[in-house]
């Protein structure tokens, strides 16, 4: 995308792109911590800050928040990228209606099992949780037709391609240095495990030939995720709810000016997760996805509420709510926010 155009019409946006990540364990990578600007900063450790109830500004939501605590997971779409400050989250924009501290546990670029370590990661440090809600989907969508190679009992994530290339050259590097410090090495015994450990690797990864015919496949990581939810929410007690989070394309609005000119140019130099985003995520693809969505969350009997469907009761044609596809604008997120709380108290 031309930069200077998307600085021009969403300004916010610089600070979302200068924003760096850090690699940690289990979840992969997070957001830089410690990040301050005048658009968004980050805890300790990369958290969002969440503005409360009294308007303040929550730094440490281990040490300060001794509340009753709600919390809103997901991936970027729950971080708040486009929001023009940290006061036009989802997290904060909840905390104004409501008695219970909600914290922001968005994780940019997550899938939906990266969203629940990050829950298990952090647990220790909250008591009195009182709701769970997750806005996510999309991302699991995406990452299965980013790749043609699919671990469908662990699901993806976002660089794992490059992962498991640096991960196949360590091991190749060690292996040669081995070789060469035990100059009579068996090389039949050496060139045995390296063909085994192909094999292996061919076991856990689904060679897919046809995405749209394999699809259920995605389903799955899913499924297990929202299963763990449903037994930690049983034993934490605490309430869980699922949302689909909204799509430009899946809300089926008149786009407005500024949202007109930040998908043509998102489209001329669009890289391959946007283009999959735009080609892989069509009206029927949504019909399927939601329902399925929907279908799992009633066997664990989970609420479920899809967002694309609930903001059609809003006149939004030519509004702006979206700064790309995916994140929204300050009024698109106080309006999921409205959808979020409406149903949270049913």
């Amino acid at each position: 995308m031309s930069l200077n155009l998307r600085y021009q019409i969403a300004p916010q946006m610089r600070e979302y792109d200068r924003l760096g990540h850090v690699w940690l364990p289990y979840i992969m990578y997070f957001q830089e911590p410690n990040y301050c600007s005048d658009v968004l900063n980050t805890d300790k450790r990369g958290f969002r800050n969440v503005i409360d109830k009294n308007s303040k500004r929550i730094f440490d939501f281990g040490v300060e928040t001794e509340d009753v605590k709600c919390l809103l997971v997901g991936s970027s779409v729950v971080f708040g990228v486009g929001a023009t400050d940290d006061f036009n989250t989802m997290p904060s924009i909840l905390n104004e209606k409501s008695n219970c501290c909600w914290l922001n546990f968005g994780g940019r670029a997550f899938s939906t099992t990266q969203e629940f370590i990050l829950f298990m990661l952090y647990t220790p440090l909250l008591r009195n949780i009182e709701k769970v809600v997750v806005v996510s989907g999309v991302n699991n969508l995406v990452l299965y037709y980013l790749t043609n190679e699919y671990p469908v009992n662990v699901g993806s994530f976002f660089y794992s391609t490059q992962f498991r290339k640096s991960m196949k050259k360590t091991v190749s590097i060690k292996r040669r240095l081995s070789q060469y410090l035990h100059r009579f090495i068996n090389t039949t015994q050496s060139t045995r495990d390296q063909k085994q450990e192909r094999l292996a690797e061919a076991t856990l990864y689904k060679k897919i030939l046809d995405h749209d015919s394999e699809k259920n496949d995605l389903l799955y990581a899913i499924g297990r995720d929202l299963m763990n939810w449903k037994l930690l929410s049983i034993a934490l007690k605490f309430d869980f709810y699922y949302f689909l989070q909204p799509i430009a394309h899946w809300v089926r609005k008149e786009p407005s000016q500024e949202e007109k000119s930040l998908f043509a140019e998102l489209d001329q130099h669009q890289g391959l997760h946007w283009s999959i985003l735009k080609e892989k995520t069509d009206y029927n693809q949504y019909l399927w996805f939601s329902n399925e969505l929907r279908r799992v969350c009633q066997s664990y009997d989970i609420e479920f509420v899809d967002i694309n469907e609930e903001l059609l009761q809003y006149d939004l044609s030519r509004e702006w709510i979206f700064v790309d596809r995916i994140h929204m604008t300050n009024k698109g997120y106080r309006l999921v926010s409205n959808i979020i709380s409406e149903h949270i108290r049913k």
